[in-house]
């Protein structure tokens, strides 16, 4: 879905599959601390907050990110330059040095949100990280 006002640079949303996951994770599960489902905010540990900072994603392109549940795809999207101003039209988490991130959503047309997934609020509530 293409807006005419929006840059014909503008990075499109993706769905990975189970296969495309790889073996070790960018962020382990012991560094995500919480997951705020009111306010889509996750809570990472300093050492999450420092890997994600020291990501230098282009703008606008950005780098993927799939967040699983057991590894099962639930959230994909773009790690993106704090320093973008072109639209990423997919789930996005910003490149700061911050233990507080902030999963953004522009995909426009699409009702489901996958912050709101069923299997990831139980995951969290079930070790006890919901917020």
């Amino acid at each position: 879905m293409k807006n005419e006002n929006w840059p014909s640079t503008v990075v499109h949303h993706f769905h990975a599959t189970q296969s495309e996951i790889q073996d070790s994770p960018f962020i382990m599960d012991k560094e995500i601390i919480s997951y705020d489902s009111t306010m889509n905010n996750i809570h990472l540990s300093k050492s999450a907050a420092l890997k994600i900072s020291n990501l230098n994603p282009l703008i606008p392109e950005g780098i993927q990110f799939i967040l699983t549940i057991d590894k099962v795809p639930t959230i994909n999207g773009y790690f993106i330059n704090k320093n973008a101003s072109e639209p990423v039209v997919s789930y996005m988490i910003m490149n700061k040095n911050d233990t507080l991130c902030h999963i953004d959503r522009l995909l426009p047309g699409i009702r489901n949100d996958a912050r709101k997934d069923s299997n990831l609020i139980s995951a969290f509530k079930t070790t006890n990280r919901l917020q």
